[in-house]
Parts: structure tokens; sequence; C-alpha cells
């Protein structure tokens, strides 16, 4: 069968207010630098793992930077709380979170290197109500801070309040204010780098007003060894699960963002992995049945389109409409 894909021009009004769904596709478009296969393979390839911290990786069968260094956090705060004389603990979470540092500081670009893409991007955005994006960089978290600054009548909020701390009740957050009069909302279902945990197990935002800092502001924390970063990088379905499930925003976001996703989708640059179907199978248990789904693809790639059509219509159903657009048509994202 061969798939009819359009330019984002030709079916974008019929997703207006819509969801978007976001990927590490989008990322790419912006700079290469995040066309890796994972966080840990790059700080192996640059020396930054040492043979006795990797084994961690192997004995708790993850590819998660994020979830190794918390466990080794918790284990030496208890060790540090009940004067356990343990320096190989707490050497392993210097090494594993100094590696982290150091292999984000060379993948992400700074926010220099991307500002002449924001205007683009928020152009496109702003035409969503709510927008999921499972990339753990700062290039959505920098748009929404551009947009708030534009003298237009659209607003970006990601429910978090003025301590970092994020809204019980954040659907009443659609509400916009000063002189805006439409907002978007922005949730990061996997995490992102500038979320945070707590030893306490609280989620909290890393905030700056300042968007040329707020990479390094992130790593201060980091080295203050009070928090530890809240994403979920890689890993399977099952460790992403259990991950989503030990956090509060993740959980809102799972289980009641999800369930708010209206009629119509718009897909772009998530090829949809095995690893990531699990977001599809949320949005099936929680009776969402969204009857329009749009697809961006690279390249014209009609395997793509077959895979993707697949995916969607197994996990929410043979009934949705699926239509496909590509990715580099103009006005769509950063083009």
């Amino acid at each position: 069968m061969k798939f009819e894909i359009q330019n984002w021009a030709d079916i974008s009004a019929k997703y207006d207010q819509a969801t978007l769904f976001m990927g590490n596709g989008a990322s790419i478009a912006i700079s290469d630098s995040f066309n890796y296969t994972s966080l840990l393979v790059e700080a192996e390839k640059s020396g930054n793992i040492k043979t006795q911290v990797a084994k961690l990786f192997g004995f708790f069968k993850t590819n998660d930077f994020e979830l190794i260094l918390r466990l080794v956090w918790q284990a030496a705060k208890v060790n540090q709380s009940l004067e356990v004389k343990d320096d190989a603990t707490r050497q392993a979470y210097i090494e594993i979170r100094d590696s982290l540092i150091r292999t984000v500081q060379r993948i992400h670009p700074s926010h220099d290197a991307i500002a002449r893409h924001l205007p683009k991007m928020h152009g496109f955005v702003k035409n969503f109500q709510t927008v999921l994006s499972f990339n753990y960089d700062l290039i959505l978290y920098w748009m929404m801070m551009h947009g708030n600054g534009q003298n237009d009548d659209h607003g970006y909020k990601d429910c978090f309040l003025g301590e970092g701390i994020f809204s019980g009740n954040w659907a009443r957050m659609r509400e916009p204010i000063r002189d805006k009069k439409k907002t978007t909302l922005v949730f990061y279902p996997h995490g992102n780098l500038a979320l945070s945990k707590t030893l306490m197990g609280a989620d909290r935002k890393i905030l700056t007003r300042d968007s040329d800092d707020l990479l390094e502001s992130i790593i201060d924390h980091w080295k203050q060894g009070e928090v530890t970063p809240l994403f979920v990088s890689e890993g399977t379905a099952e460790q992403k699960i259990d991950s989503i499930s030990q956090s509060r925003y993740l959980g809102a976001v799972l289980n009641e963002v999800y369930r708010g996703i209206g009629e119509s989708i718009v897909i772009y640059g998530w090829g949809i992995g095995e690893q990531d179907q699990y977001d599809l199978s949320a949005l099936r248990d929680l009776g969402v049945r969204p009857k329009n789904v749009a697809i961006s693809v690279y390249k014209e790639n009609q395997d793509a389109c077959d895979y993707a059509c697949r995916a969607i219509t197994k996990k929410l159903g043979t009934e949705i409409h699926v239509q496909f657009f590509r990715s580099d048509s103009p006005d769509c994202w950063i083009y």
C-alpha cells in the first residue's frame, strides 16, 4: 500500500488546537548532536565511565543514566545518615554524575546555537492546545521562554509554580494570563533536564530567568548533590514505567494529562519505537480514542509510514484516520 504524504499546510487547519507529541527527530532537525545511540554509549566513547561503575548498568540491566545515578545517590545518602564508612559508593556517584554532566555538555547545543530557530518553532507550536515532548533536552523550554516574551496573544505554561513545584490543579492553568488570549500547556512524559528529584522524592523544576544560563544552572544544581535529574533517558518499557510510577509529576502526566487528549493528535519526530509504545497503550487503557492522527515523515519514507500506521491502529484501533505529512514542509517546526 502506498501512503500519501502531504505538506503540513495541506492538513494543518484540521489539527488546530490538537495535541502534539514530539520525539527526538524534532531535536535532531535542529542539531545533529542529538543523533546518538544513548547517553551511556556516548559516555563510554569518551572514556568517562570506568569498568567498575559500568558494572552497575549491567547489574541493573539498564542503559538509563538517570536511574543508576539516583540509585547510587540514594545509597550514598543512606550510608552517610547511618554513618557507614563507604567511600566507594560516594565515589561511584561522583563519577556517574560527572560523566553525565560532561556527556550532556558535549551533546547539548548552546542557546545561541539554536536561537535562530525559536521564532519558527513558536509559530508552529502555538497552534496546539497541549504539547507532550519525549525529549530530555532544553529546546522546547527555550522556545517557551522565547514565545512568552513575544508581543502576541499566545502564552505557554508547563504547570510548575513559582517555587518549582508542579501544580496539582494543573488543568486550571489553561486560563490565559495578562494580555494573552490563548495558552499552550507543555508536559514532559519522560522527564526533562530542567526537572529534578530531591532526596525525599519530591519533583522540582530548576528555575532561571536567563535562558542563556539555563544549562549551566541545571548542572550547578547537580553538582551541589541535593538533587538528581528527572528524565527517563533509556531503557525498556518496563523500566520506564517503573521510573514513571516513582514520580508524582510523571505519573500525573501519564494518568491525568493523557486522559484529556482530544480527538486529534499530531506526531512530530517520534518513531514510535517498541520501547515507547507504552505511551499509546496508556492512551488505550485510559479510554482515549482519538479520531485523527497526523504523523511526520522524513524523506518520503514509505516503510516508516507503514510501521507507524500499524503501531497506531494496533494500539488505538483501526477506525482512526491516519495521515502523513513531510517533516520539512513549509511552516512545519523549524521550516
